[in-house]
C-alpha cells in the first residue's frame, strides 16, 4: 500500500493535470502498472512521469516476482508429490476401513517380519499391503514412499511417522525422556568412590 501511495503521489506531482486530473486517477494508474495489467487508458506524457513509471515497472516486476516464485515453487512441489500424497491418503483410509489403528502397526510389523530383524523388506511389506489393500500393483510405490533413507527396509516407526504423524508423537513421545526423575537420580549418585566417602 505504501508503494502504491508513494508512486501515485510522485506521478500526480510530475504529470500535467490534463493527463492525470486527480489523485484517485494516479492511484488507478499506479495499481494497473504495479499489477502488470497495463490497460493503456492512462499513460505518462512528461519526461519525469516516464522516468517514474520506468522505476515503478522495475520495482513492480521485482515485487511481484518474489511472491509468485514462492507460490509457484510450493505448487510445483505439491504437484510433484501428489502421487505419494494420494497413496498415503488411500492407505490411511484402507487401514481404518480394515479396522487397524496406528497402535496396531508395531504388532502387524512383527507378524510380517519373517527374518525377525525389526524391519520389513519389500517382499514382506508387499504381503502386508496385500492384506490391507488387496492390490499388489501399488506395493512398490507405497514402499518407496516410506523408505525415506533408501535402506531397502522400513520399520514400524518410519511407517507410523509417515502415515500417522500425530499418532507417532503420542506413541513414541519423540525427543522426550519418558522418566525425567531417573536422569536426576543417576546424576546425583556420583561415582562409587564419591558415594563411599559420603
Amino acid at each position: 500500500m505504501v508503494l502504491v501511495v508513494g508512486f501515485s503521489a510522485i506521478i500526480y506531482v510530475v504529470e500535467p493535470r490534463n493527463n492525470i486530473e486527480t489523485m484517485p486517477r494516479a492511484i488507478w494508474f499506479t495499481m494497473v502498472t504495479l499489477t502488470t495489467v497495463g490497460y493503456g487508458d492512462v499513460v505518462p506524457v512528461s519526461p519525469g512521469g516516464n522516468m517514474v513509471v520506468c522505476v515503478l515497472m522495475i520495482v513492480s516486476a521485482m515485487y511481484m516476482a518474489m511472491p509468485l516464485g514462492i507460490v509457484g515453487k510450493a505448487f510445483g512441489s505439491v504437484w510433484d508429490d501428489r502421487h505419494r500424497l494420494l497413496l498415503m491418503e488411500r492407505l490411511r483410509t484402507r487401514f481404518s476401513t480394515v479396522g487397524y489403528d496406528p497402535q496396531d502397526i508395531p504388532g502387524l510389523f512383527c507378524s510380517y517380519d519373517e527374518n525377525g530383524d525389526g524391519e520389513l523388506s519389500m517382499e514382506e511389506f508387499r504381503i502386508l499391503v496385500l492384506e490391507v489393500e488387496a492390490k499388489d500393483e501399488r506395493a512398490h510405490d507405497v514402499f518407496a514412499a516410506f523408505d525415506n533413507d533408501g535402506s531397502g527396509a522400513i520399520d514400524d516407526m518410519e511407517f507410523i511417522k509417515t502415515l500417522f504423524p500425530s499418532a507417532f508423537k503420542s506413541m513414541y513421545n519423540e525427543g522426550k525422556n519418558p522418566n525425567p526423575d531417573e536422569e536426576g537420580d543417576v546424576a546425583n549418585e556420583g561415582s562409587p568412590e564419591e558415594r563411599g566417602s559420603n
